[in-house]
C-alpha cells in the first residue's frame, strides 16, 4: 500500500530535551555488522520498501502509544518500559523515550526481516538523542525520530562515533553502558566497572564508557581502587584521542591527578578551561593540581 507524501523533512531531535540516558561528566554525563535483518532481498522496488518501512515505523508508534506508552523525557531505567508505572486497578502506563522506543521499532525490524539501525547523535544544547535509520537496498535510507513518531534529517556535524549506522556491537555496548550506570546508581562500583570495561571492548571508538570508568576511578575511593590505576590511566589517554572535548579532557586531567602527575593534570585541565570557560568546576580543579600540596579529584562528583 502507498501512503501520503511526507511534509519537509524535520530534524532528528525529539521533543523537549532528550531522551537518551548517555551524556557525560559535564552534567551526568552499542557482534560486528550492522543491526542485521534475516534478509532483505536486492529486487524489493526501493519506493514501495520506503513507504513500507515509513508505515511500520508509524504503526509501531501508534501500537505503542494504545497500549499506554508515554514519552518522559528521561526515562531514568529501561525497566520503566516494562513494568506499568500506576495503580493496580488503572490502564497501563510505561515510560519510553529515545533509548526504549527505538531498540522496540529496531527489534520490529529485526523480526520481519528488514535492516535498521539506531543512530546516535547529539543536540544542539548538547544532550544525546537517537533515532533508528532504515537502510534501503539501494544504499539510500530513512531516519525515523521514535519520540516525535515522524521522518527526520540527520544532522551532518557530528562526531566520527555519531550520526552513523552503528553495529550491533555498537548497539549492544550502548547498552551496556547504560546498564553500568544503573548499577552506579545503586553504588554498585564494581559491577558499574565492569560493565563500561564490556562495553569499551565492544565499541571501541566511543567515548562514553571510556570517560565513565576513567570517571569512577579517579574520584572515587572503593575497595580495589589502586589496582586498577593503570588501565584507567591507558583509558584515559584513548578517550581524548577519540574526542578532546572539554569534559574528557577533565577526566583525564584527574585520572593523571591520582596517578600523581600534577603537571599533566595541570596541563590538560588548562586546555579544558580553553575550550569550555564557564565551567567553574575546571577553574577549582586546577587549584587544586597547582598548589603548594596538590591533591588529587577524589571525592568530587
Amino acid at each position: 500500500m502507498s501512503i501520503t507524501p511526507e511534509p519537509p523533512l524535520k530534524k532528528c531531535e525529539g521533543r523537549l530535551k532528550h531522551g537518551s540516558i548517555l551524556n557525560g561528566n559535564m552534567g551526568l554525563r552499542r557482534v560486528s555488522s550492522q543491526w542485521k535483518s534475516t534478509g532483505q532481498p536486492s529486487s524489493v522496488d526501493d519506493a514501495a520498501l520506503r513507504d513500507n518501512v515509513l508505515m511500520i515505523s508509524r504503526i509501531t508508534g501508534d501500537v505503542l502509544a494504545e497500549k499506554g506508552f508515554s514519552l518522559k523525557i528521561p526515562t531514568d531505567t529501561l525497566a520503566s518500559a516494562l513494568f506499568p508505572q500506576n495503580g493496580e486497578h488503572e490502564d497501563p502506563l510505561f515510560s519510553i523515550d529515545c533509548d526504549t522506543s527505538s531498540l522496540i521499532l529496531l527489534t520490529v525490524a529485526e523480526n520481519i526481516g528488514l535492516n535498521a539501525a539506531l543512530v546516535e547523535m547529539r543536540l544542539g544544547s548538547g544532550a544525546g538523542h537517537n533515532f533508528v535509520r532504515w537502510n534501503l537496498s539501494d544504499g539510500e535510507s530513512v531516519d525515523w525520530d521514535t519520540n516525535g513518531r515522524t521522518q527526520c534529517s540527520a544532522p551532518t556535524d557530528t562526531p566520527t562515533y555519531q550520526g552513523r549506522s552503528m553495529s550491533r556491537d555498537e548497539t549492544l555496548a550502548y547498552l551496556t553502558t547504560i546498564r553500568a550506570q544503573d548499577w552506579d546508581r545503586r553504588n554498585e562500583t564494581l559491577r558499574a566497572l565492569s560493565d563500561y570495561r564490556l562495553a569499551i571492548q565492544l565499541a571501541q571508538a566511543h567515548p562514553v564508557a571510556f570517560n565513565n570508568f576513567v570517571w569512577i576511578v579517579a574520584t572515587r575511593d572503593f575497595p580495589g581502587r589502586e589496582k586498577l590505576k593503570i588501565e584507567a590511566l591507558g583509558y584515559g589517554d584513548t578517550l581524548i584521542l577519540i574526542e578532546r572535548s572539554a569534559g574528557n579532557l577533565d577526566t583525564a586531567a584527574c585520572i593523571a591527578a591520582y596517578a600523581g602527575d600534577f603537571t599533566k593534570a595541570a596541563s590538560l585541565e588548562r586546555e579544558a578551561i580553553r575550550l569550555a570557560p564557564d565551567e567553574n568546576v575546571f577553574e577549582e580543579r586546577l587549584k587544586y593540581f597547582t598548589a603548594n600540596q596538590p591533591r588529587d579529584c577524589t571525592g568530587v562528583r
